[in-house]
């Protein structure tokens, strides 16, 4: 999903006067956080002055707990969403809550295909992560993959990570290299070589 998508399908959430199901689909976007994930947070899990979002293991897919930075929009859209009334520690913070049909509303009106559903809001994040630059393993830490090979299949979106790579060690070549006068020695030798062909004629 573009950047414009996702601007446009929050619109509509918000059209929709839906505070809850605007603050899902950012919490999906910006953790990468499943479903069935996000549907095991409670208010507990929101750590607003660690900025971090937590899953208990017995509700991750690969059974380890998981914990994400938030994003500042991300924490920012819970603290509405929060409100100023004490909550409850223990209470979900998107379930109970059928998003569904919900979701496929704001998903037409934003004119997405039918092909764009929950899930595509974790690929988005993903994706995102690999097409910045993130090192693969970072990325498997973030979705939460238990085999790298899932976080592999994301790979190709990174083309120029290799380059990038070589990049960032070249600016860890002291500048006091001892190739700095290469060039002049090259041209020395290049005449040596010449002058000893030379003789043996």
């Amino acid at each position: 999903m573009t950047a414009e998508e996702e601007k446009e399908l929050l619109k509509q959430c918000h059209a929709l006067g839906n505070l809850r199901l605007a603050t899902l689909v950012l919490a999906a976007v910006d953790t990468g956080f499943r479903a069935s994930e996000l549907e095991a947070v409670r208010w507990a899990d929101v750590n607003f002055e660690r900025s971090e979002i937590s899953v208990a293991s017995g509700y991750t897919k690969n059974g380890n707990p998981c914990r994400n930075p938030m994003t500042t929009r991300l924490r920012e859209m819970l603290t509405l969403l929060k409100g100023n009334e004490k909550v409850d520690p223990q209470a979900p913070v998107f379930w109970p809550y059928r998003y569904h049909k919900a979701f496929w509303t704001a998903r037409d009106a934003a004119k997405l295909g039918k092909d764009v559903v929950f899930q595509t809001l974790r690929h988005t994040f993903i994706s995102r992560l690999v097409m910045a630059g993130v090192d693969i393993r970072t990325v498997q830490e973030l979705a939460g993959h238990r085999d790298i090979k899932m976080t592999m299949r994301y790979a190709h979106l990174a083309p120029e990570s290799k380059r990038r790579a070589i990049g960032l060690l070249e600016k860890q070549v002291p500048t006091d290299s001892p190739t700095a006068g290469l060039g002049v020695v090259a041209s020395a030798c290049r005449a040596r070589s010449s002058a000893v062909r030379a003789g043996d004629s």
